[in-house]
């Protein structure tokens, strides 16, 4: 049985705890969010030589003010670049892992790529160095079932949303959660604009965990604390909740899922009414 309670409980920063010193996914916005006390969020992705770096994007434009692709460059070029004109550069997940305490713990998106089960095994063979409490997730669904097939004890979530405006077909099967069927993903982490959602709904009532991305503020947080399970959140400084009062709202749902399962139990079978 996997262990979940540290994400229901825990407070993720969202790229780190960034902000204009520390521009989000470095080593300073990690450092920042360890030294407040909170949990690290992370995005990764392979450089053209394999290397695992830490970044969200696809292109540097946006961060580095630089029209190229990540995947079609080295590690040693990338980091070159300054991430928005600061002295903070493009980590590797490595220097992430190494640089900060062993008690950290991670939530870590890994990018899709055109090769999965080949991203997967890099990232795999990498964490095997380290004795740390991470999970994953993805928007790709193939990245998740590769999780289940090369290592099943790996805590693997699925990233989904609504995808307004999008057609994609593939995009439609996960914002249905179709592919959680094959790849049984651990949690699922939703899009806060797209909450509250019956179909969520059910499944927490089943014991599936809902997290979500991203909560911009107090009152966000609380409500996917108190509905689902828990929040990434970004731009604010969160309050944390006295681990009694985490305790009180886990066995409170308990008592009301155990409530509902009955309930249904009885009204199935009349005869033991």
């Amino acid at each position: 049985m996997k262990n979940l309670e540290w994400i229901r409980t825990g407070y993720f920063a969202h790229r780190g705890l960034h902000n204009k010193v520390y521009p989000e996914n470095t080593l300073g916005a990690f450092k920042n969010a360890v030294k407040n006390e909170f949990d690290i969020e992370l995005d990764v992705r392979l450089s053209k030589d394999k290397q695992i770096i830490v970044f969200h994007d696809g292109n540097l434009i946006r961060l580095c003010g630089v029209d190229a692709n990540v995947d079609e460059l080295d590690f040693d070029e990338l980091s070159k670049y300054q991430i928005s004109k600061t002295n903070e550069r493009i980590p590797l997940l490595h220097e992430v892992l190494e640089t900060l305490p062993e008690e950290t713990t991670y939530l870590i998106e890994l990018k899709p790529v055109s090769n999965p089960k080949e991203f997967v095994t890099i990232f795999i063979n990498l964490m095997k160095n380290y004795d740390i409490t991470y999970a994953v997730h993805s928007f790709d669904p193939r990245i998740i079932n590769q999780f289940k097939k090369q290592d099943d004890s790996i805590i693997r979530g699925q990233i989904a949303g609504t995808f307004r405006g999008q057609s994609n077909f593939g995009k439609l099967f996960v914002k249905n959660l179709h592919t959680n069927l094959i790849t049984k993903p651990d949690f699922t982490n939703y899009r806060f604009e797209d909450l509250p959602s019956k179909k969520l709904d059910r499944l927490h009532k089943k014991g599936h965990m809902i997290i979500s991305y991203v909560a911009k503020n107090q009152k966000n947080l609380n409500f996917v604390r108190n509905r689902y399970d828990n929040a990434v959140f970004e731009d604010f400084i969160p309050i944390k909740q006295k681990s009694w009062e985490i305790l009180t709202i886990f066995y409170f749902r308990s008592y009301f899922i155990i409530i509902s399962w009955v309930s249904l139990w009885y009204s199935l079978n009349p005869t033991f009414k």
